[in-house]
């Protein structure tokens, strides 16, 4: 049983506005991510852990189990708690998703998901253009180190303590990879849109 968490509780400071309400195409960036999490049918429970109303709001319909972060300040680590808290006590691993990276698909999900199966190891990252990036899996053998989790690195702390158990994957779509942080960034997604389109 794997349960997708997606992480969508920051306040976007660096974007200056709620980046995950911005559109893309006439989709809102969150929306893409849940679309594709919940279209892929791969998992047992759906969770989205989110701070803002209009993010709750807008994530109705989607099928997935909304928890609250109150204390978004308190960073990434306060978001990653809250989902595994929230999922079910049977959850073999966790799949956790960026509410910022809108160009995840199918495909990438299903390839991660295969890694984690077959290569035996506990922990799957896959790795754009030489950098590590989401979404990743957690066996949830690491239940306790992910709840010790404290400020704003995620499990890079645990990737990097353990890496005799990570599966690094090689994945050509460095499209699927960039999430959305800044102005320029959107500025960039909505070129490689442009010209995803004009094909």
């Amino acid at each position: 049983m794997i349960s997708a968490i997606i992480l969508a509780a920051g306040k976007s400071t660096r974007m200056g506005r709620q980046k995950l309400l911005m559109e893309l195409d006439g989709i809102r960036i969150l929306e893409r991510v849940l679309l594709e999490v919940a279209g892929c049918k791969c998992f047992e429970e759906l969770i989205l852990v989110y701070s803002d109303e209009e993010i709750l709001k807008m994530a109705a319909g989607y099928g997935f189990n909304a928890v609250k972060n109150e204390h978004p300040e308190e960073g990434l680590s306060s978001s990653i708690k809250l989902g595994i808290e929230a999922a079910s006590k049977d959850a073999g691993a966790y799949m956790f998703f960026m509410g910022d990276q809108p160009f995840i698909n199918h495909d990438i999900i299903k390839r991660i998901l295969e890694e984690y199966k077959s290569s035996g190891r506990s922990i799957i990252v896959p790795v754009y253009n030489g950098n590590n990036g989401m979404p990743t899996v957690f066996s949830s053998a690491w239940k306790h180190e992910l709840l010790e989790l404290t400020g704003d690195t995620g499990g890079r702390v645990i990737i990097k303590k353990f890496p005799q158990e990570v599966c690094f994957i090689e994945l050509m779509d460095e499209l699927a990879g960039m999430d959305i942080d800044t102005e320029a960034a959107y500025q960039k997604a909505l070129g490689a849109l442009e010209a995803l389109n004009s094909k």
